[in-house]
């Protein structure tokens, strides 16, 4: 099994030959489960600029052709990590300002979470969440809906969650 590793390497959330390298290699190399770096639900759930997306269509299409390619080339299963950075979301790239948060002015988003409580004192307060949560919301619905549809679509069998919980979509 290789376990998901944060590459920030996206660029608005869409997957590039670099994560195809990275994934397809290790699928080659003999790991029967390849789980991708975790992946932003929303452009407001990353933790950086540079994390990957799902919450649009040309991110399916970049993540298809990977795992595509994890089909064609192994026996590999490929999962993906399921993230929402929360409170910890809208900082610069780990090698730029290691986890500084981005001003707005910098490329930055506001920040939700389950409380109005910053991460940090140099953190700016999220945006709480509504009290019933996601449940509540709209757009979360939809997201989680056309997620799920994309994963189906290319095939990609196993989802996780920052707390580790699984879910088998199988092909």
């Amino acid at each position: 099994v290789v376990s998901p590793m944060c590459q920030y390497m996206a660029v608005d959330g869409v997957v590039s030959d670099w994560h195809a390298t990275h994934l397809v290699s290790r699928s080659v190399g003999g790991a029967g489960l390849v789980i991708a770096e975790a992946s932003g639900v929303s452009p407001d759930a990353r933790i950086t600029p540079g994390c990957a997306g799902i919450w649009n269509d040309e991110q399916e299409t970049a993540w298809a052709r990977i795992v595509a390619s994890i089909h064609r080339t192994s026996a590999a299963k490929a999962g993906i990590q399921i993230a929402h950075a929360g409170r910890k979301g809208s900082c610069a790239h780990r090698w730029d300002s290691y986890d500084l948060p981005l001003a707005p002015r910098d490329g930055g988003w506001e920040t939700i979470a389950p409380s109005a409580v910053a991460f940090e004192p140099s953190y700016a307060v999220p945006r709480l969440l509504a009290r019933h949560g996601l449940a509540t919301s709209p757009v979360g619905e939809i997201l989680v809906e056309e997620s799920v549809l994309g994963w189906k679509e290319y095939e990609l069998e196993v989802m996780r969650d920052h707390a580790d919980n699984v879910v088998v979509i199988c092909s």
